[in-house]
């Protein structure tokens, strides 16, 4: 008799991989993509030499974010380029979060399907046991009992001598970071300089 949870965790996987597939080969996000990296040389270049004619004429409009925008707008594709860029970061961010969902999914089916094996060999193991038996072989496999190996058990880390420890040693960046920051020297470390990060809204 088929598991009726697995039937349908099957098809969920099945449907996941459909539509992730689907949406990729649309042509909209990769293919528009690519067709953007390739061209961008050119669209800095033109920018570039757009804005650097505005600034020979009219140098007191570099710092004119607004006037460069109608500037830009009116004479390139670059607004409809960040559109296009806009959607296509949505979509592949939202593929990203699918696969978390799909992945937490997939982990707690994982669990469930561990402890079922694990309820299985008990009960095997209860059966070899209440025959008084070492192995059962049937058509579909063998079950017996077999010793394990010994594993070192730790009763009282307290007391265990020095020699049985390892030690590690890492920079702690967090005190590193203080006194840089501080105006202190740390030979051996600097601060990065930063930069500046992209944010969508």
């Amino acid at each position: 008799m088929v598991d009726q949870d697995e039937l349908s965790f099957d098809t969920f996987l099945h449907s996941v991989q459909f539509t992730f597939t689907a949406n990729e080969c649309q042509g909209t996000p990769m293919n528009e993509l690519q067709k953007i990296k390739l061209s961008l040389p050119a669209i800095e270049h033109e920018i570039t030499n757009l804005l650097a004619a505005v600034y020979q004429s009219n140098p007191e409009l570099k710092s004119d974010d607004d006037f460069k925008l109608d500037i830009l707008e009116g004479s390139t594709d670059l607004l409809e380029i960040v559109d296009k860029l806009m959607i296509n970061l949505s979509l592949t961010e939202g593929y990203v979060e699918g696969i978390k969902i799909t992945r937490a999914r997939i982990d707690a089916r994982s669990v469930r399907l561990k402890n079922k094996s694990d309820v299985i060999r008990s009960i095997i193991r209860r059966l070899l046991e209440a025959a008084e038996m070492r192995k059962f072989t049937v058509p579909h496999g063998t079950a017996s009992l077999t010793a394990k190996p010994q594993n070192v058990e730790i009763v009282d880390e307290g007391l265990l001598p020095e020699e049985f420890f390892r030690i590690t040693k890492s920079p702690n960046k967090t005190l590193i970071g203080e006194k840089l920051k501080a105006g202190e020297d740390v030979p051996g470390a600097q601060l990065s300089n930063g930069g500046e990060t992209l944010t969508i809204r």
